[in-house]
């Protein structure tokens, strides 16, 4: 429901630059709204190819455990995903999500 042609592999090899800016919008005391950005020495129709390949995301998410794609809409798509890192002495913080992605 959710694949796209595998383009995110063309990504891996592509040169990010140092800045990556982030900003974090709280819309309600349960949901927060990303904003980030960053240059990539790479041609634009492929990394939209691997942002919009739903499907793939954790394949070059590291800490991203599950990624399902629950629906694939016109102009993006809801994911449901959990993430996990690991804190300090053994010790795991994860957390789950249902994410709306709009393009």
């Amino acid at each position: 429901r959710c694949s796209r042609p595998q383009q995110a592999v063309a990504v891996q090899g592509s040169t990010v630059r140092e800045s990556i800016d982030v900003e974090v919008e709280k819309t309600s005391w349960s949901s927060r709204r990303l904003y980030a950005s960053v240059n990539i020495d790479a041609p634009v129709e492929v990394v939209w190819g691997a942002l919009t390949d739903y499907s793939g995301l954790g394949t070059f998410i590291p800490s991203l455990m599950e990624n399902q794609c629950l629906e694939r809409r016109n102009h993006g798509a809801l994911l449901r995903q959990v993430g996990a890192q690991d804190v300090a002495m053994g010790v795991k913080f994860t957390a789950s999500c249902t994410l709306e992605c709009t393009e």
